[in-house]
This record gives structure tokens, C-alpha cells and sequence, in this order.
């Protein structure tokens, strides 16, 4: 009931080409962001690809009609890269683009995203995860400029597409580790992580708002923690909503979620959590 096959994955399967097509402000200046380098030639990349193991390694996974999931996505480039082997697969007549989209291949952190690249998240139905970071986006904004935002976390962008991007953390009941905090000035667990996306606010001084048009609502936001994940795993059918005949999974706060100011929504805290109907957690002060 609680551990399914649901895809196989590289954490490392995007390092190969971690670069970017945004811009630089000063063309001489050196980078100082390893998922900022320019991907001037992409054709001369495509090239190289099979090469490289982990996408020889993703690309058979895929022509071979099974489930690609989990990939770390950190950067523009790495969504090219995925785009190409998608087509590739579906140009030699391995995969149609209906079992593609029926695969649902998730991707990991995904930080960034160019504004064009949500149309074929959607069309392949990719599922998108919204892991708790930033991608560097000062040192990004810094190098390339402020115009480049809205490629940050975009979850409205992909909830307005009807892609039903997903949030999970690297981290539950306690503070995540500094470097997989949102921004360098918030904490690290998930309520912290769900104020960032209501309120895109950072508690940053050099950058207190990442991408404010890509606030969600409450209700999206939710599904994106709850049963947009359950359809990332592929088991909408048993978790993700609270319905009879599913397992009943859920949690205990110490405040609304729906009605507390946005901004305090990080001060929430789960009370109780429940897996299967079986107490797991339980505060010492509930």
C-alpha cells in the first residue's frame, strides 16, 4: 500500500548541460553560476547527447515505453534537452504522443523555466516539481537581469496551462538544510514553502520579491501539495483527497490554512499526521 514503482530517475542527469539561453548584461563578464552557461549552439549539444550516459540511459527507458521520472531539471537548457529526446522518441516511431503524455514523466527542483517551454510541459504532460529551491536566482538575476523573473518557479504560468505542477520539500517537520532553503533569509519547512508561492515574498533585502506575477491562490497551491502530487505518483486512486475508499492520509493544524493572513502561513504548524488512518506523528503540545 505504500511503496510502488513509479519511474525511474537520475539525480545527475542534467549536469551535462546545465546552461541557459537568457543573456548576459556584460557578454565579457565571467559566470559564476554553474547552471548559467550559454548554450549558444544547441543543434552542436543535441549532437553530443548520446554520449553522455544518463540520457542514453533516459532515452532507452523511453523508447522503450516505460516511465522516465524524477529527472533534476535545474536550468532552461535542461528542458531542451528533455524536449529533444521526447521528439527524437516520437520521430523514429517508438513512443506516440499520447502515451508520452500518458507516461507523465516528472521532473525534479526545477527551478527555472523559459515563459515558451510551459506549452510543452503541457503537451507532453509533463509533471512538473516544484522542489523546495531557488536555483541561485540572485546570482542569476545579477549576471543576466531582472527580465528573466518570471522564469523562476513559474507555478501560475503552469497552473493557468492546466499542467498541474506539483510541491513537495526536502525536508517535513523540521528546518531543511541552509542551502535548500527558498531564499537565504527564510526557513526550510513546507509552511515556509507554501507562503513563498502565496506571496512569492522572501525575506531577502537584495531581492524581497522573486516573480510576483507567479503567486497562486490558496486552493491551487493545495492541490499542488496534495492531489496533483498523488497524480505525479501515479496513485490519485488511493491518496491525495480525502474520500471514502482512499487511505486516509491526512494531517492536523494548529491554524486554518485557508484563513490565516499569507504572510503567517509559516507560522502553521501540523499537530497530528495520520498514514493509512494510523496515528505516525503527534505533537507534545496537542
Amino acid at each position: 500500500d505504500y511503496i510502488w514503482n513509479a519511474g525511474i530517475g537520475f539525480e545527475i542527469y542534467d549536469r551535462f548541460v546545465g546552461c541557459t539561453t537568457a543573456k548576459k548584461i556584460d557578454p565579457s563578464r565571467p559566470v559564476n553560476d554553474e547552471n548559467s552557461q550559454d548554450c549558444a549552439d544547441l543543434s552542436k549539444d543535441y549532437a553530443t547527447y548520446p554520449d553522455y550516459g544518463m540520457y542514453r540511459s533516459a532515452r532507452a527507458i523511453l523508447e522503450a515505453g516505460l516511465r522516465i521520472g524524477y529527472l533534476h531539471i535545474t536550468s532552461d537548457g535542461s528542458w531542451d534537452m528533455l524536449f529533444h529526446m521526447i521528439e527524437e522518441a516520437i520521430a523514429k516511431g517508438k513512443v506516440t504522443p499520447e502515451q508520452v503524455k500518458a507516461m507523465r514523466i516528472t521532473t525534479e527542483h526545477t527551478p527555472r523555466i523559459r515563459p515558451e517551454q510551459v506549452a510543452k510541459i503541457t503537451q507532453y504532460g509533463i509533471r512538473v516539481n516544484m522542489t523546495g529551491r531557488t536555483g541561485g536566482a540572485e546570482s542569476f538575476l545579477k549576471m543576466h537581469g531582472e527580465q528573466y523573473q518570471d522564469w523562476f518557479l513559474p507555478m501560475k504560468s503552469l497552473v493557468d496551462a492546466n499542467a498541474h505542477p506539483m510541491l513537495n520539500t526536502d525536508a517535513h517537520i523540521h528546518d531543511e538544510a541552509f542551502q535548500f532553503q527558498p531564499i537565504e533569509t527564510m526557513g526550510g519547512k513546507i509552511w515556509d514553502w507554501l507562503e513563498f508561492y502565496l506571496t512569492r515574498r522572501t525575506g531577502n533585502s537584495q531581492l524581497p520579491v522573486l516573480a510576483s506575477r507567479q503567486a497562486v491562490d490558496r486552493v491551487n497551491l493545495m492541490k499542488a501539495a496534495t492531489i496533483w502530487n498523488a497524480e505525479g505518483v501515479l496513485n490519485e486512486k488511493n491518496i491525495g483527497s480525502l474520500e471514502v475508499g482512499k487511505l486516509a492520509d491526512f494531517i492536523v493544524l494548529d491554524k486554518d490554512y485557508f484563513t490565516v493572513p499569507e504572510d503567517q502561513v509559516h507560522t502553521i504548524n501540523t499537530m497530528l499526521t495520520a498514514v493509512g488512518g494510523k496515528i505516525e506523528f503527534k505533537s507534545p503540545s496537542y
